[in-house]
C-alpha cells in the first residue's frame, strides 16, 4: 500500500504546503497593518475636524470649506484602502484554493501511507473552512468599515454646511463645544 514514492511526494508537497500556510499568514499580517494605518489616518482627520468645529463658532465659511476638502481627501484615502483590500482579498482567495487543491492531494497520499488501524487524520484546515464561507470575514468586516467612514465625512461635512448656514442667517446663535 505504502510506497516510497508517496511518501516522498508526501513530504515534499507538505514542505511546499507549510510554505504557502506561513505566506498567507504573512499576506494577512500585511493587510492587518494596512487597515490599521487607514483606520489611523481617518482617526487622525476626523479628530481633526472635531477640533476644527469646537473651537469655531460656525460664522465663517473657511470652516465648511475646510472640511469639504478634508472630506474629498478622506474618500480618496478610503476608496484607496478599499482598493487596497480588495487586491489582498483576491490574492488571499487564491491562495487558499490552491491550498486547498494541495490538501486533497495530500489526503489522498497520507491514506495510502498511513497504517489503516484507528482513527485516520484530516489533512486539510482550509478544504473545512469552505463551510464558513457565509460568515463575513475580517476583509469583509474591514470593506463595511470603509464606506462607514465615505459616508460618515460627507454627512459630517453637510452638517457644517448647515450650521454655518443657520448661523449666518441668524437662525441658530453661534455653538460652542
Amino acid at each position: 500500500m505504502s510506497t516510497p514514492a508517496h511518501l516522498e511526494e508526501y513530504h515534499v508537497l507538505f514542505e511546499h504546503y507549510k510554505l504557502m500556510i506561513e505566506d498567507i499568514a504573512r499576506m494577512n499580517d500585511r493587510r492587518r497593518v494596512n487597515s490599521d494605518v487607514y483606520i489611523g489616518l481617518n482617526t487622525f482627520l476626523l479628530t481633526g475636524m472635531v477640533f476644527l468645529l469646537s473651537i469655531s463658532h460656525s460664522v465663517s465659511w473657511l470652516l465648511p470649506s475646510v472640511f469639504l476638502v478634508v472630506t474629498l481627501l478622506a474618500l480618496v484615502i478610503n476608496q484607496t484602502w478599499k482598493s487596497s483590500l480588495e487586491s489582498y482579498r483576491q490574492m488571499i482567495n487564491l491562495r487558499v484554493t490552491y491550498i486547498q487543491k494541495f490538501e486533497q492531494r495530500l489526503q489522498y497520499l497520507y491514506q495510502h501511507i498511513a497504517p489503516t488501524e484507528g482513527d485516520r487524520l484530516d489533512v486539510g484546515v482550509f478544504m473545512r473552512e469552505a463551510q464558513f464561507t457565509q460568515q463575513p470575514g475580517f476583509t469583509r468586516v474591514e470593506l463595511r468599515l470603509t464606506w462607514l467612514f465615505m459616508a460618515l465625512y460627507p454627512a459630517v461635512t453637510i452638517g457644517v454646511f448647515l450650521l454655518t448656514y443657520l448661523v449666518n442667517n441668524h437662525l441658530l446663535t453661534p455653538i460652542s463645544l
